[in-house]
């Protein structure tokens, strides 16, 4: 199997022998890709929110290579874009990244026991 830590620069070399010169390739770079862990919500299972009050949930998406991007879903089944910030911290491997989205809104009536979810991928899990 093909592990994170053969991601990096390969070249193919030939020893010297009496009188001949050794022979190097060119460098290949090899690039593995990880799909990142399952997203949590910070914030847990089941939170309370007040109508009309901005509310926040967070969702991380752990040591994806390259940085997973996170989507969020709201309680009919779409896609929130608005008011959703994006961050990635490089991890101390220096190769994989934990990413966090935020999003920030303000509860209606509607909301009310609706299941708001993330999800993540990158291109590991799309390929």
């Amino acid at each position: 199997p093909v592990l994170l830590e053969d991601d990096a620069l390969f070249q193919c070399q030939v020893g010297a022998a009496d009188g001949v010169a050794p022979v190097r390739s060119r460098n290949a770079q090899l690039t593995v890709y990880v799909p990142p862990e399952d997203p949590y919500i910070v914030q847990g299972d089941v939170i309370e929110a007040t109508e009309d009050r901005e509310t926040t949930l967070e969702c991380v998406s752990p040591g994806g290579k390259p940085a997973a991007d996170i989507y969020w879903h709201d309680g009919d089944g779409h896609v929130i874009i608005k008011n959703v910030r994006t961050e990635t911290k490089l991890l101390e491997d220096e190769k994989r990244f934990n990413t966090t989205s935020i999003v920030t809104f303000m509860p209606k009536k509607r909301h009310h026991n609706k299941t708001f979810t993330c999800s993540a991928s990158n291109i590991a899990d799309r390929s």
